[in-house]
């Protein structure tokens, strides 16, 4: 079987031969012009030419060698001809309109660097008043994630259950329930009990619901019916899906994101040091953007990049997060896109002298100069390939202590030899190496560089956001990726909620804060009176087989001293038996053996 063709676009030189041999056709040459027009018309469109089959045709015609670059000048009048190479081989050309001023050449000298560190303006804390350590946890949750989110998130639910489902389901468990309205303290309670799966785990969600005494959780049963539980969540809905535009990918959560990214920033300003990477949520499913990263846990999922508190008892608090959609589509920045993230995160908090980390995916020169033209510090592990970057410290060879700098621009390029080559780009340090206090197996005392230390400390705060999160998290497996989305972000909302208890004085953990926010939402939200369904749990149990009995004498009358009464148990058998002896609680004759014991302890006396 022949090989197929591999196409390819044309070079520039390729073209002005097309154009050069076609103008010194001799009967053509009026006509060839136009003909290339069309075919440049055509290809515009999305078509590219095929290589062979236009040097075939061209060699035709008049003769020439598609790859000869000695072209005359005469042939070719670039005044009246423009060329647009991008559009002959099908691609339109972008229209890039920069915004930004791109770094200068940097010249890097062998010297130590100067820093002019911007001095710290912010006015970092709560920012939500009448908040004390004294504040419920749902109180605290409730300023982010607020009443409107809620109720939003009910109107679109009963609006998606209305228009999916006219007529009554069949639900899982055999019964043909009609949907219910949902109300807002209902989708709380849905939420608290979601939050309670996450600490509570179980394989599958019946299991919450069943009775069999090895898996029984009566507070489920108690709290909302199963199939309530499932009704709300095969409905749970966030945006009516007749408003999408097909633009936005988000656009089912887009609500949620809104709201929750403004409540973040606005209940809580983060302090000097603050940092900007990238979570993996786990997903396996079916979506446009799922991402790969063989160096997280999930290695599939979707990809969300936060900038995060990294000091201070609120570290780890998520100030901004942006979900991963896919390849940009804005052609009038031409920034890398790595740039682009750390710039729209840290946007609002530019100018102010904060102290950005960042890992090597984000760093570069051009970066960190247009950082530092915005008073804003930044400080990061580099890749030695990046433009502008040091060309001599690319094969340079350390041995294990020793250091290379180089600065320029206000931008400081530090390697330093470790175990591996750790390559630093900072704007707020020098070269200074300093004694760790530890000592290896040597007993020599560990020296590294300040700017590598600082790293460490200031670069977990995503980190730590994370492993919170993970505490007992809230994530189930869905097919819906939105819905899991959902749940992942809901959890960041808690963790949030948390870390500012944290701040204003709170000293429980994780798992009791979301077990205090349980209790408070399911105490202080009432819910309709559920249709109760199938046999009763079990019978009543009879006072008599309850609490605590004793036998006492019957007491005297006027008559008698010492009266007597038929036993209640011997009187149902048949057998005439007098007693002097009663229960103090229930009042019955009974003899003191053996039917005072059988009558407290079984059913049928």
């Amino acid at each position: 079987m022949a090989a197929s063709r591999r196409k390819r676009a044309l070079t520039e030189n390729e073209i002005r031969c097309m154009f050069a041999t076609s103008g010194s056709s001799s009967s053509d040459s009026d006509d060839s012009i136009g003909d290339i027009d069309d075919n440049v018309d055509d290809n515009s469109s999305g078509s590219e030419f095929e290589l062979g089959e236009i040097g075939d045709s061209s060699s035709t015609d008049s003769g020439s060698d598609i790859h000869n670059t000695d072209v005359p000048d005469n042939n070719l009048n670039n005044n009246s001809l423009q060329l647009d190479l991008n559009a002959v081989n099908g691609r339109p050309k972008a229209k890039r309109n920069r915004n930004y001023v791109r770094a200068p050449e940097i010249i890097w000298q062998d010297r130590d660097h100067i820093p002019n560190n911007v001095p710290f303006s912010g006015s970092p804390g709560c920012k939500v008043p009448n908040f004390d350590e004294n504040t419920s946890a749902l109180e605290i949750f409730s300023s982010f994630v607020p009443p409107s989110l809620i109720t939003k998130i009910v109107e679109e639910t009963n609006t998606y259950a209305e228009q999916s489902n006219p007529r009554p389901r069949l639900q899982k468990s055999g019964h043909n329930i009609p949907w219910n309205n949902v109300t807002s303290n209902e989708i709380k309670v849905f939420l608290a009990l979601t939050v309670l799966m996450g600490i509570v785990r179980k394989p599958e969600i019946d299991m919450y619901w069943s009775r069999d005494p090895l898996m029984e959780s009566p507070f489920f049963s108690n709290t909302m019916p199963r199939d309530r539980y499932r009704d709300i969540l095969q409905n749970l809905h966030f945006n009516w899906n007749e408003h999408d535009n097909n633009i936005d990918r988000l656009f089912k959560l887009r609500p949620v994101i809104d709201k929750l990214n403004e409540t973040f920033q606005a209940n809580y300003i983060p302090t000097q040091d603050i940092s900007i990477d990238e979570s993996l949520m786990r997903f396996h499913g079916r979506i446009g953007f799922k991402q790969y990263n063989p160096t997280k846990r999930a290695r599939f999922g979707i990809k969300v990049y936060k900038l995060n508190e990294s000091k201070t008892c609120a570290s780890g608090y998520t100030w901004k997060f942006k979900v991963y959609t896919g390849q940009d589509q804005d052609k009038t920045d031409d920034r890398p896109a790595s740039s682009k993230v750390v710039l729209d995160l840290a946007n609002d908090l530019l100018g102010l002298g904060y102290n950005i980390f960042i890992d090597n995916w984000y760093s570069s020169p051009e970066l960190f100069y247009e950082l530092k033209q915005h008073n804003t510090n930044v400080c990061g592990t580099v890749r030695l390939n990046r433009r502008n970057m040091p060309a001599d410290l690319r094969n340079i060879r350390l041995q294990k202590g020793d250091i290379a700098i180089r600065s320029g621009e206000g931008i400081l390029c530090l390697v330093w030899k470790d175990k591996k080559d750790v390559k630093i780009l900072s704007t707020m340090h020098t070269a200074l190496m300093v004694d760790t206090g530890n000592k290896d197996r040597q007993n020599n005392a560990i020296i590294k560089p300040q700017c590598v230390l600082d790293y460490n400390k200031g670069m977990g705060g995503t980190d730590l956001s994370d492993q919170l999160a993970t505490t007992c998290k809230s994530v189930r497996k869905h097919i819906k990726w939105y819905k899991k989305l959902f749940y992942y972000l809901l959890d960041m909302a808690i963790i949030n909620s948390y870390l500012l208890r944290k701040t204003l004085g709170g000293r429980m953990s994780v798992v009791q804060f979301k077990m205090s926010l349980i209790h408070e939402i399911v105490d202080a939200t009432p819910l309709p009176e559920y249709r109760s369904r199938g046999r009763p749990r079990s019978l009543p149990v009879p006072g008599r087989m309850q609490g605590n009995h004793f036998p006492e004498l019957i007491p005297a009358t006027e008559k008698k001293v010492r009266p007597t009464k038929r036993c209640h148990v011997c009187a149902k058998r048949g057998v005439r038996a007098e007693s002097r002896y009663m229960c103090d609680k229930c009042g019955n004759a009974l003899c003191v053996h053996p039917c005072f014991k059988e009558f407290h302890l079984k059913n049928e006396c």
